[in-house]
């Protein structure tokens, strides 16, 4: 699904047929390799701990004195903006902690961001050498100016217009936070005690770092981020855990509940919704209490101790002694007619505990069943307070069946069937209350404090405090949050689709999110967020929610070869040759597929040749020892570079009296190695670097003529080796010259000068075969 989607040259992230995923890579445009963990200083700390820390005293003159020298002292006296450089600096870190604290409401203050800032600093401080004891020659001034600057050079979004300045101002807000915070003029001057040279050293370096940080165009995030999410997902193991304290509550996790969110599950294996509660609900059990029976699901069989069939054939003289109090007390004023009620009793006995537990009363439950039956049946029940609660319900017969005397066996017969579907009926399908999808709530108080509530207290500080919540098995988003006392905000479901059903687009993107994070977490893995948003916004750039599936992304507008690759491979080849469709190979499974160079990383472009400027192309010749060598010569030297005068100077300057080359790539030039015929080395070997200065006329510093032609042939070349060297033979390759001394004194491997044909060089040498 994601394998096509890279940063293009706009900055945007866009997959192969040019859909736009993301305007920004990571909504910040940065790779995800130069980023790591940083703190932002400013977030969690109180009112008084921030103005101490962050606020500079000019006035304090013992502070300014034990900080900086008197040349600063003097400069910040003199100068009428300093006062209010320094006020504008408090106001901006104030107004940057106020944006974090909502950025950030849970006072989380880990931030990935690049430039590692303290690691710098304390470079910085050992490579200048800093004395935290002695002041500082840094003006307060200069640090202003410089973290100004260098936070307008560090651009995301280009453009001067308002858009684009808004885009860029949202991309780097945390790294200037961070800049702003870590390089106030307080903890520059008082903790770093940074020197002038210092601080600029340090700017440039921030300015160099964050430019190489930025994601760069061709790079196929979309494999990273596939990559980054597949590795940890192996390491998932177990599948469910029992929620705390409440054995049968059990939560998806690990693979199974990765594959639930990637694939859009329908009907997930346990869906539930996490319910906050506002107002006195939040803080009182029994209010919370009430909500948590207004959601949960009742049914008359959850509150019914046992239920019994009677043949009562007189309603006013019941023949169940323990009801004839309450039944007498009924039919002294009854609003029907008794003789139309059936002789058959249906006697439902109710569970007091379960009854108070839900907080239903008799009259709710017999008004429950006037309103499903209506005047089909007749219900009396007893008082609250009795010692059983007790309900009778009988038949009521219509006014014409009254006469008919002669089917009254058979009437008695269906009243008795009929009273047994009516009690199976009752029993299990009439709502009492709640919500019928949601078969069962927890209420419990928070332990940890992802789900506490999170407020700032007047002194600046954060606090959780512990709220009833409620956690429900089964979903019904809309209805529970039309339910008064349900914080609308914060109430969340697990059931992707519902979400999208009830919120939109936006909603289901963080949700997804939100919930891969959960279960990522759960292991103790971390995986950047970069690369998650990147997966829900493929997910969700089309404006509804896309499987990562056959069912999904086979269903996009890509090429036949790319949609066969992935799944369906003999159908979907089948459908495009049927309808003729042509693949303009844009993606990286199709040119793979054909052989070709994909368009990403260094392939995303193409190179311009000036034809016009071939015409004037200058040949490079070859030389006669390149043309001995063959391909080697290039490897070595000779002819290659026709700007090297002489040939040889960068093979003399790169070997070293301790280097062996090994055979074939050697030149007698190397005085540790062994020498060889002329023939075997390079163009090299007819110049002489280690003769004896005791030869006549021979002297390391008399100024050589340039390189002269050199002929095998002649008997004027006179090749390195001492005139002692007896044994020596032109076809004995490693014979190496036994006196030959690699530490002569007058030897220069730097003096590319000597020519193998110097004329001062006596052409009979004794030795020479």
């Amino acid at each position: 699904a994601m394998e096509s989607v890279m940063v293009n040259y706009d900055g945007t992230v866009r997959n192969s047929v040019g859909q736009l995923i993301q305007l920004r890579y990571g909504e910040d445009g940065l790779c995800g390799e130069l980023v790591e963990f940083q703190n932002m200083p400013t977030v969690k700390l109180s009112n008084k701990a921030f103005e101490k820390r962050f606020k500079f005293d000019w006035s304090n003159e013992r502070y300014m004195r034990k900080v900086f020298t008197d040349d600063v002292i003097k400069e910040m006296t003199d100068s009428s903006e300093a006062i209010q450089e320094l006020e504008a600096e408090w106001d901006r870190l104030v107004g940057d902690r106020d944006s974090l604290r909502q950025i950030f409401p849970n006072g989380d203050s880990k931030v990935v961001l690049p430039c590692n800032l303290q690691r710098m600093i304390w470079n910085v401080q050992k490579i200048f050498h800093i004395n935290k004891r002695l002041p500082t020659d840094l003006s307060p001034m200069r640090v202003i100016k410089g973290v100004k600057g260098l936070l307008e050079r560090c651009v995301i979004v280009t453009g001067n217009d308002r858009i684009s300045k808004q885009a860029n101002e949202n991309a780097t807000l945390l790294f200037q936070c961070l800049i702003r915070s870590t390089l106030c003029t307080k903890y520059v001057s008082e903790e770093f005690r940074l020197s002038t040279e210092a601080f600029e050293w340090l700017i440039g370096e921030i300015e160099t770092r964050f430019q190489q940080a930025q994601a760069n165009p061709g790079e196929m995030v979309g494999a990273l981020a596939a990559q980054s999410l597949g590795e940890p997902a192996t390491q998932m193991t177990l599948n469910t855990f029992h929620f705390a304290g409440v054995s049968s509550k059990n939560v998806t996790l690990g693979v199974p509940r990765l594959k639930e969110i990637i694939n859009i599950s329908k009907k997930p294996k346990a869906p539930s919704l996490t319910v906050f509660l506002t107002g006195g609900a939040a803080r009182d059990a029994e209010k919370a209490k009430n909500v948590l029976c207004r959601l949960e699901h009742t049914t008359l069989r959850k509150v019914t101790a046992n239920t019994a069939i009677y043949y009562d054939p007189d309603p006013q003289r019941t023949v169940i002694s323990e009801d004839q109090e309450f039944v007498n007390v009924y039919y002294e004023m009854p609003d029907f007619d008794p003789t139309r009620i059936s002789p058959w009793l249906l006697r439902i006995e109710l569970d007091r505990k379960r009854m108070t537990d839900k907080k239903l009363t008799m009259e709710q439950i017999a008004e429950k069943i006037n309103v499903g039956f209506g005047e089909d049946l007749n219900c009396i029940f007893n008082d609250d307070n009795a010692d059983k609660l007790v309900l009778r319900i009988r038949i009521m017969n219509n006014e014409e069946n009254k006469f008919q005397d002669e089917d009254e066996a058979v009437d008695k017969m269906e009243d008795d069937m009929f009273l047994r579907c009516i009690e199976a009926n009752m029993l299990s399908d009439m709502t009492l209350q709640g919500i019928e999808a949601i078969g069962k709530v927890y209420m419990h108080l928070p332990q940890t404090d992802s789900k506490k509530r999170i407020v700032i207290t007047e002194t600046g500080e954060f606090k959780a405090i512990g709220e009833w919540l409620l956690e429900t098995d089964g979903t019904s988003m809309m209805k529970v949050l039309s339910e008064r006392d349900v914080d609308p905000i914060r109430t969340s479901s697990n059931d992707i689709c519902e979400i999208f059903q009830v919120l939109g687009i936006e909603a289901v993107r963080k949700s997804v999110e939100k919930e891969m994070n959960a279960v990522l977490q759960f292991y103790g893995l971390y995986v950047n967020y970069r690369h998650l948003a990147l997966l829900c916004d493929v997910m969700t750039a089309k404006g509804h929610l896309m499987a990562i599936t056959r069912h999904g992304i086979n269903r996009q507008d890509t090429g036949a070869l790319m949609r066969c690759s992935f799944e369906e491979t003999v159908d979907v080849l089948m459908d495009a040759a049927a309808h003729a469709e042509t693949d303009p190979m844009r993606g990286v499974s199709e040119n793979i597929i054909m052989g070709q160079l994909p368009k990403m990383g260094t392939g995303c472009f193409d190179l311009l040749l000036d034809a016009e400027k071939c015409r004037f192309g200058i040949e490079i010749p070859n030389t006669l020892g390149s043309s001995m060598l063959g391909g080697a010569a290039m490897f070595i030297g000779g002819g290659s570079t026709p700007s090297m005068t002489p040939p040889m100077t960068p093979w003399v300057n790169c070997n070293t009296p301790r280097y062996f080359s090994p055979p074939g790539h050697v030149s007698a030039m190397t005085p540790g190695g062994p020498s060889f015929s002329p023939s075997a080395a390079s163009d090299a070997s007819g110049m002489s670097p280690s003769w004896s200065p005791a030869h006549p006329g021979s002297s390391p510093s008399s100024p050589g003529p340039s390189m002269s032609p050199y002929f095998p042939a002649s008997p004027s070349v006179s090749p390195s080796y001492s005139p002692t060297s007896p044994n020596y033979t032109a076809s004995s390759p490693g014979g190496a010259s036994p006196n030959y001394s690699p530490s002569s004194p007058n030897y220069s491997p730097t003096s590319p000068l000597y020519a193998s044909a110097s004329p001062r060089y006596a052409s009979t040498t004794p030795n020479f075969n």
